[in-house]
């Protein structure tokens, strides 16, 4: 998922012109981020709190500071921020629906859906914290949870790649493994860019009995792995097979 960095309008327009000091740092900020300077945008973000850093205003910084640490997947750090916000204002429902990512990212399988669970809370129809509580209920093996959960995010967006994926480790897990394909080719077929799907499906494939598809994904998935022992190994045996 790519974040957005959110920044108020008037910083985008005032720039280095403007008059109020928070406003000022918050768009040396902004440039810093576009510019690639991760370190330089946390440091001026935290300029920007070190003015103010309770008033409901600084929401934005704090959103903003989690976009970067989880651009550069430092999980725990994301958290802070998020936090952050919820102790200003405990009806903001994005920073719930990010703590159930952050926290499904560090493995805290039970924050991680206690946060989705809050944020869907203030509304069903949210295919990412669905997605979300799909996925850490079935790292926690509630296999028909994590069912549920996908299908509810799917219902609201067909499209939800993690929500498919779900449904395809689900799926295998249990043996099903035309149902798992099934999942995987829609995986594909919504984002071809997907590349740990084409071995898998070339497995898959396989163990089907269905060695031309097996060799099709096996290919492709060689073009992307081409030192991938396994997945050589594999293909040796599919071609023995034949």
């Amino acid at each position: 998922m790519k974040y957005v960095f959110l920044l108020c309008t008037c910083m985008l327009f005032s720039l280095f012109s403007c008059q109020d000091p928070i406003e000022t740092e918050s768009a040396k900020a902004l440039e810093a981020y576009q510019s690639g300077d991760y370190q330089k945008a946390i440091d001026l973000n935290q300029k920007v709190l070190d003015l103010d850093s309770n008033s409901t205003a600084s929401i934005v910084t704090y959103y903003n500071l989690s976009v970067i640490y989880r651009e550069q997947q430092q999980w725990q750090k994301a958290a802070e921020p998020l936090l952050k916000i919820i102790n200003i204002d405990s009806s903001e429902v994005n920073a719930y629906a990010d703590l159930g990512l952050v926290y499904l990212e560090l493995e805290q399988l039970d924050l991680s859906i206690e946060y989705s669970t809050r944020a869907l809370g203030f509304g069903a129809e949210n295919p990412y914290s669905n997605a979300n509580l799909a996925v850490a209920y079935r790292l926690k093996g509630s296999y028909e949870k994590a069912m549920t959960y996908s299908n509810i995010a799917l219902s609201f967006d067909s499209t939800n790649i993690k929500a498919l994926d779900n449904l395809a480790i689900v799926c295998e897990s249990q043996g099903l493994l035309q149902a798992a394909i099934k999942y995987h080719e829609k995986v594909l077929m919504y984002d071809s860019t997907h590349i740990q799907t084409y071995p898998v499906l070339s497995n898959l494939y396989g163990s089907t009995a269905a060695a031309d598809k097996a060799i099709e994904y096996g290919e492709k998935a060689l073009v992307l792995f081409p030192d991938e022992i396994n997945m050589i190994n594999n293909m040796g045996f599919i071609y023995l097979e034949l």
